[in-house]
């Protein structure tokens, strides 16, 4: 790149200042990072180790079972509030002084939200009951959250039914290896030799650089890395995995329909493993792009994958978020107890978590639908079945894999966006056991779904309206 000049200012660790021996950047294993900000981590650990659980006793009657963790003092410092969401918006809120309970005690409590309000179809609803400090204290002041959880309440309704408008009938045009499916205001480019698109534009602008592609590797974590955790994944070269397309078949349901079928095989270069893999796209005149995807994985695979998802690139134009999921920072399989439902927003930067030693980061999980637009408000949302996890990032994975400081990432002039189907586990075994049993991540036979759609500006995100 250009000469910088100076370097900018970076938080250094063992090795850096040429001294020797050290600890390279183990020393960085804080709950906070160097400026003090909180890490992920931090956020987690308050939220597992926070005073006051609650557990539905009966959610059909609103009652529900608080117990006091304390060891020594009552509820009486805290203000029970709770707010009840459809889909992540507000409908009901309410406040009451804590219930009565002695430390290391349980008891019931009621919370009256209205039944009543339960009635969208096919819609999401929490309850989110939090404790707050009614009082100021000398750590913090009233109003500070220092317990909640969150319920989904179950909503009997049918499905909601949603509204078709008419739209021009889907065209497809064939030139050479290329393949254009052309409708209302939108244009998507195939290219039969790459097995994947090339080109979507929608409402004037351009929505995708290049894939979607099932992608099988991360940028290893410390967690990764420790005790050769992610040797066997590099032995088995996962981060330098080849996609041969072996065929693609297109089919036109009258100008209704485009279904575009794609098998390839998903490999290591000279390895004798692979993943057997089919996507189906379908392409409605609305505009939506449809994706499923299987895989099937041959015996010898390591014992673990990174992930298993989709990757894609987009315009760098599209770097502002809206999700409804688990947020608002970053969570894994099993590090998502603080990651609360909700519509959250953010910036393309705001996506990234700086570890101080680069590696994987940002993952947004349970999330049921990401819209990516510009700050115009064009842009794409992708809905998942029923959810997914979902990254963005301005460095290919490969750079972050690469570098060991944060100022030597090199911004890329597109978006990393990752639609992920799932991930092994973070776990501890930078000084601890790797990830829970159940939050590895084994090579198995897959089915993974997404839609994607074009927004125009002013369209809400929420694919139920």
């Amino acid at each position: 790149g250009a000469d910088h000049g100076a370097p900018e200012p970076f938080f250094a660790y063992g090795g850096d200042f040429g001294d020797t021996p050290h600890d390279g950047h183990f020393i960085c294993d804080g709950l906070v990072f160097p400026d003090r900000q909180p890490s992920p981590g931090l956020v987690e650990l308050k939220k597992v180790i926070e005073p006051v659980a609650v557990q539905a006793e009966d959610l059909k009657a609103s009652s529900f079972l608080v117990r006091n963790r304390y060891d020594f003092i009552g509820l009486d410092h805290l203000l029970l509030k709770w707010s009840l969401t459809a889909d992540g918006r507000l409908v009901q809120s309410g406040a009451m002084a804590a219930p009565p309970i002695a430390a290391g005690t349980e008891g019931a409590v009621l919370i009256p939200y209205d039944r009543g309000a339960l009635r969208q179809p096919g819609g999401r609803y929490h309850l989110t009951v939090s404790f707050v400090l009614a009082i100021d204290t000398v750590w913090a002041e009233s109003g500070h959250e220092v317990a909640w959880t969150q319920f989904e309440l179950p909503v009997e309704t049918s499905a909601r039914a949603l509204v078709k408008r008419p739209h021009l009938p889907l065209r497809v045009l064939e030139e050479g290896p290329l393949v254009g499916i052309q409708g209302d205001d939108f244009e998507f480019i195939f290219d039969r030799t790459e097995g994947q698109f090339v080109a979507w534009q929608a409402h004037g602008v351009s929505l995708l650089e290049s894939g979607p592609q099932l992608n099988f590797w991360r940028a290893t974590t410390d967690n990764d890395r420790s005790w050769g955790n992610a040797k066997p994944w590099r032995d088995a070269k996962l981060d330098q995995l080849q996609h041969r397309i072996d065929s693609v078949a297109l089919e036109a349901e009258g100008d209704e329909v485009v279904t575009i079928r794609v098998t390839a095989r998903i490999a290591p270069p000279s390895m004798g493993i692979g993943y057997a893999c089919t996507y189906t796209y379908t392409i409605t005149p609305d505009g939506c792009l449809a994706i499923e995807t299987t895989g099937t994985p041959s015996e010898g695979w390591p014992d673990t994958l990174p992930r298993i998802g989709l990757q894609m690139t987009i315009p760098l134009l599209l770097n502002r978020f809206t999700w409804f999921g688990r947020g608002p920072g970053e969570s894994y399989r099993d590090t998502k107890q603080a990651g609360r439902f909700g519509r959250w927003q953010a910036g393309l930067d705001d996506l990234h978590t700086p570890y101080v030693f680069p590696q994987e980061n940002g993952n947004r999980s349970d999330v049921y639908w990401v819209a990516a637009r510009s700050p115009q408000g064009t842009g794409l949302v992708v809905s998942g079945d029923p959810t997914l996890n979902f990254s963005a990032h301005r460095f290919a994975v490969a750079d972050v894999e690469e570098a060991e400081h944060p100022h030597e990432l090199e911004p890329a002039n597109a978006i990393t966006l990752n639609l992920d189907y799932q991930h092994n586990g973070i776990g501890s075994a930078s000084c601890g056991p790797g990830p829970w049993e159940q939050h590895l991540l084994k090579p198995h036979a897959f089915q993974f779904a997404v839609r994607l759609q074009p927004l125009a500006v002013g369209q809400s995100p929420d694919p139920m309206g």
